[in-house]
């Protein structure tokens, strides 16, 4: 492991992506860990948007049980747009689509890969329910976002 938690040998696209506007953007080292190809893009969108007011990535901490324990749901991104004289707030979590529908079982799938993708739907499902639950308490909203979502805001 890299630093930041950053993966080795992986077949996702990782990095630091250093935004161009400081002043909305919040680190504490002015980088933000992309651990996608689908979360630069969306870091791009947000550095150029000139609606955004404020964000981050991984700042914001939610906790949420499975397996029996408890654990930290590192939410990949808060917003702050700005939509005329108001301000909205959103949680968003950056998912390819295949990822946001449950997973069926197949006869060219391994029964490993079912149980494993059985296991990661069921582990999402605990941290976007807890996501939701926060955001709504502390009003702000919680979005899912795949790549069919951005195709339209590039």
């Amino acid at each position: 492991m890299g630093s930041l938690n950053l993966q080795r040998n992986t077949k996702f696209k990782q990095g630091f992506f250093y935004p161009r506007n400081l002043d909305k953007f919040v680190s504490k080292d002015n980088k933000a860990v992309y651990r996608s190809g689908l979360e630069l893009d969306y870091f791009r969108i947000l550095d150029k948007n000139p609606n955004v007011v404020k964000w981050g990535s991984e700042e914001v901490i939610v906790p949420y049980f499975f397996d029996n324990k408890w654990h930290k749901y590192y939410v990949d991104l808060f917003v702050v747009f700005k939509f005329g004289d108001k301000l909205k707030k959103y949680f968003i979590e950056l998912k390819p689509y295949s990822q946001t529908i449950e997973p069926k079982p197949s006869k060219r799938k391994k029964p490993m890969s079912v149980l494993y993708e059985a296991h990661q739907w069921a582990k999402n499902q605990a941290k976007w329910k807890a996501a939701h639950s926060y955001a709504e308490k502390n009003g702000w909203e919680f979005h899912i976002l795949t790549e069919k979502d951005l195709e339209n805001r590039k």
